[in-house]
């Protein structure tokens, strides 16, 4: 079981890798160039049915600062930015065949209907 589980963290790091660069190239299309975005992978003592780690996502607003959890210190615009990518990002793979955004930002219009 805990070859399995470090299976899956070495898979996290890769994917956390990939994602962190494929949600900064999207964020740069909402006017979000400033922002740093990762995926935060902490070690936890004890297995739990998700694996080995705890997964947060921390952001810079602004260039220069260190990431912070992006539950603590977001803000609602760049809450909804932020999210839209994911959603984006996670189209290929989710299971929801329809997406819809109330007041997506302009210029998405196309991206999202590429989909």
């Amino acid at each position: 079981m805990e070859d399995g589980a470090e299976a899956l963290g070495k898979l996290r790091g890769t994917l956390a890798l990939e994602l962190e660069k494929k949600a900064a190239r999207e964020l740069r299309h909402l006017e979000m160039t400033g922002v740093d975005f990762k995926v935060g992978i902490k070690p936890q003592e004890v297995m739990s049915p998700k694996g080995m780690e705890e997964i947060e996502f921390l952001i810079a607003p602004n260039a220069g600062e260190p990431p912070k959890p992006l539950n603590k210190i977001a803000s609602g615009g760049e809450l909804s930015r932020i999210m839209l990518v994911l959603k984006l990002l996670m189209a290929g793979v989710d299971e929801v065949p329809t997406l819809i955004f109330d007041e997506a930002d302009t210029g998405w219009e196309e991206r999202l209907c590429k989909l």
